[in-house]
């Protein structure tokens, strides 16, 4: 999957502080909930979850709980393609309930270990080394890069 357009992220990440950190098959997630501050009164967003590929640098996904311009609370997902509204809410929803909807949204649309291993059966491709032994690459373990 490519990396999300929308480089606001970044921000978030570095200015809201972090409520969790998720690992799952196939994909992390760092949620950040963002405080209602003084100098925060005019922010959009509530909750935000970044979700990042194993050895991504960048997030593939965010689902953003936000507040639209009528002040009603939305549930949006972001990807390369654009954005989408998935939910309405007459409230404004908490972090587990965020939380919930995020993770179950990240699942429905990241690919797992086990579909992204190949059409024949879990067949993959091995990297190897000069040698004929496996690359340094291909037995070092990767941790999600999440900031």
């Amino acid at each position: 999957m490519e990396p999300l357009r929308d480089l606001t992220w970044m921000r978030y990440l570095v200015t809201g502080p972090t409520a969790e950190r998720v690992e799952r098959p196939g994909y992390s997630a760092v949620l950040v909930a963002i405080p209602r501050t003084k100098e925060r009164h005019l922010e959009r967003y509530r909750y935000r979850a970044f979700i990042f590929e194993p050895s991504s640098r960048s997030p593939v996904l965010a689902v953003n709980a936000e507040s639209d311009i009528l002040g009603e609370y939305i549930l949006t997902l972001e990807d390369v393609r654009g954005r989408v509204v998935l939910e309405r809410y007459d409230r404004e929803p908490s972090y587990e309930e965020f939380r919930t909807r995020a993770l179950d949204e990240a699942g429905r649309r990241m690919p797992t270990r086990a579909r992204t291993s190949g059409a024949r059966s879990g067949a993959r491709a091995r990297r190897t080394g000069s040698r004929g032994g496996p690359s340094k690459d291909s037995t070092t373990p990767r941790k999600p890069y999440a900031p």
